[in-house]
């Protein structure tokens, strides 16, 4: 038995190529045209797609992305996170991080007094963290020190 492949995409290096195709042949069959050889056997258990080393002709099994965000890069041989799923991924954090001190603001409103301003501080830091260049690299601020880090119940009104 013997495997033959049709390639699709390369990286710009041309060394890494998407496996389109593989077929596993009777030894004597001859290949079809636009089929090759690639001179190894197929990986175990593969279930994700594979890719061709042109330089050392290895069938390389890309394994399932850990995130389903991710996007296979050709180029690097790996799962890769795109930037712009990175981004919404900060946003909702920073969502997160700013919905959990609304309720101090709705609290310095009820009772007249405006909000202390390292809670401002702290809030407009997080306005700002998509205006950080690095999507993987964000230097997220850190929240006040404060007693109460959660908002009141209605029993501790």
């Amino acid at each position: 038995m013997k495997t033959v492949i049709r390639l699709g995409e390369a990286c710009a290096a041309g060394r890494f190529h998407a496996v389109l195709q593989y077929m596993v042949l009777q030894d004597e069959a001859e290949a079809l045209a636009g089929w090759i050889e690639p001179g190894c056997d197929l990986p175990e258990d593969c279930t994700s797609g594979l890719i061709y080393d042109s330089q050392s002709s290895k069938l390389i099994d890309k394994k399932r992305p850990t995130d389903p965000a991710q996007v296979f890069d050709l180029a690097a041989c790996c799962w890769v996170m795109p930037a712009g799923a990175q981004w919404e991924r900060v946003r909702r954090e920073r969502d997160r991080l700013m919905s959990a001190t609304d309720w101090r603001v709705t609290r310095a409103m009820e009772i007249g007094q405006a909000l202390a301003p390292e809670w401002v501080a702290y809030r407009q830091a997080l306005r700002d963290v998509p205006l950080q260049p690095d999507p993987f690299a964000i230097d997220w601020p850190a929240a006040p020190a404060d007693e109460s880090t959660e908002a009141p119940t209605e029993a501790q009104h």
